[in-house]
């Protein structure tokens, strides 16, 4: 069985893969493809995730030893050729975690074979995409209502998964450097410039002929223009009890027009550009490492 594992990036289409496969779940088990129900929240496997990893902490997110039961019970059921599971969750494991996931995974009977996927963003979007959430989702957040203050804050707390080569090189040390997929998240490289067909090509290139991978809805948990960033923040830093908050930021996300959500940088090209550089060795070490790129270029787009 071929177990195709989607670990992250967060922040790098993870929502719109995961509605997508989800989507498509009975057309890909008609050709062999299971992505399980098991575990499911928010159509990402975060049962899984929090069984291995330990998040996301939220109370709906099913844990305990009745998961891994159902896993194996919902993969008997089907004995599918390939297993795909999706959680942005899983980039925050560490070695022990993830031998613990492979050991469970390879005790399903049969040869395995496994892809570990991820989407990586440059460094400056990936920043700005998670402040964007960040200030949607967190109340009474611990940095100033700025950009910036934010950036510096994650940075220290995210170290563990900013520096990319150290996450990816977690996954190869227990599966191999062989079974880590490193895919940079921009249009231009993702096969037939589309996310659905790039995961799809990942999971088994013979699937872009057989499921519609064409017709999808729009982009999933998008990034709102910088006024309205800055409104829900004010609103997260208020004294409103935290359920009033979130309503009310619920309403403002709602009520916004089209035309209203035409997303701004909130760094200008210049921050944007120093981020990039800074990272830039990562992006070489990646791009040499596990695409075979001698030129050492990870990311085509220009700040």
């Amino acid at each position: 069985m071929r177990i195709v594992i989607h670990a992250g990036y967060n922040k790098a289409g993870s929502t719109s893969i995961q509605d997508f496969l989800f989507s498509r779940r009975k057309a890909l088990l008609h050709h062999g493809v299971l992505y399980p129900e098991t575990g499911v929240v928010d159509r990402g496997h975060r049962g899984l995730s929090r069984h291995f990893v330990g998040q996301p902490t939220a109370p709906e997110v099913p844990i305990g030893p009745k998961f891994i039961t159902q896993l194996r019970e919902e993969i008997a059921l089907h004995l599918p050729r390939i297993l795909v599971l999706s959680s942005e969750y899983l980039i925050q494991a560490g070695v022990p975690q993830i031998k613990n996931l492979k050991n469970e995974l390879s005790s399903h009977p049969g040869e395995h074979e496994f892809a570990i996927v991820f989407y990586l963003r440059r460094h400056d979007a990936w920043l700005e995409s998670s402040f964007n959430q960040a200030e949607r989702t967190t109340a009474n957040p611990p940095w100033a209502p700025d950009i910036r203050s934010f950036i510096i804050h994650a940075l220290g707390q995210w170290r563990n998964i900013g520096n990319y080569p150290a996450v990816l090189g977690r996954w190869a040390k227990v599966f191999g450097k062989g079974c880590v997929v490193v895919r940079p998240f921009e249009a231009r490289q993702f096969i037939n410039q589309s996310l659905s067909a790039d995961i799809l090509s990942q999971i088994d290139p013979m699937l872009l002929d057989v499921i519609d991978w064409k017709n999808v809805q729009g982009a999933n948990n998008e990034s709102l223009p910088g006024d309205l960033v800055t409104l829900v923040g004010t609103v997260q830093r208020s004294s409103l009890p935290d359920p009033m908050k979130r309503q009310i930021v619920g309403q403002i996300i709602s009520a916004a027009p089209p035309a209203a959500r035409e997303k701004t940088h909130l760094l200008s090209r210049h921050e944007r550009a120093s981020l990039a550089a800074a990272f830039a060795p990562q992006y070489r070490v990646i791009a040499k490492n596990y695409l075979g790129r001698e030129n050492g270029i990870l990311f085509l787009e220009k700040g």
